[in-house]
């Protein structure tokens, strides 16, 4: 009976916990950075919606296959207009709680140098992490990105390209963590009692 308890505990609680996708895309398709922002492709926990994957004023379009591509990183440090950008959104009464963003990337020879990852949470002033320009995965366990029930913005700034034709590109993406059901469990008891759970 004891074990029958703890598989039903069990069954209720790890759908709350699990962790998964919930934002994501894998950008594919002829010259996909012609849209800003791009969303073809992506995936959506059903829970919440997103904006897709889109560039800051001061980066431009640039043509490449299976890959968000832009130019104009050359600014010698931080420019404020120089990003790509996500925006995802819980649905009424959902809580966004994240555990990483995982992307590649690639840059060309003359493409940016340095990187910051950054979030609307503290109008992107305060670095995440600063990734390099092949990617990889950043933690976001902290719990300043839990029990998020409002839109938050994250930021990949790049700068430091050698030319202002210098290239870099976001090659796929995906936010990690989970959109637990919007319900909270104060307690939890239960004994057993002549064979029966009370």
């Amino acid at each position: 009976m004891r074990r029958i308890f703890y598989f039903l505990l069990l069954t209720i609680l790890l759908p709350l916990c699990g962790k998964g996708q919930i934002f994501g895309n894998e950008i594919t398709g002829s010259d996909p950075s012609d849209d800003n922002p791009y969303i073809i492709g992506q995936y959506l926990d059903p829970n919440v919606s997103a904006s897709g994957i889109g560039r800051g004023p001061g980066v431009a379009n640039n043509n490449g296959d299976n890959r968000y591509n832009g130019k104009n990183w050359d600014s010698p440090v931080l420019d404020n207009s120089d990003y790509f950008e996500f925006t995802i959104s819980p649905n009424s009464g959902y809580k966004l709680n994240f555990s990483s963003f995982d992307y590649t990337a690639q840059a060309s020879g003359t493409g940016p140098t340095t990187f910051s990852f950054r979030s609307s949470l503290d109008a992107f002033t305060t670095e995440i992490a600063s990734p390099t320009n092949t990617g990889g995965s950043i933690d976001l366990s902290d719990p300043s990105f839990q029990n998020i029930t409002t839109s938050i913005t994250f930021r990949l700034y790049g700068w430091g390209a050698s030319s202002s034709v210098g290239t870099f590109s976001v090659n796929d993406f995906q936010f990690l963590g989970s959109v637990p059901l919007p319900i909270e469990l104060i307690s939890f008891s239960g004994k057993e009692k002549n064979g029966q759970v009370l």
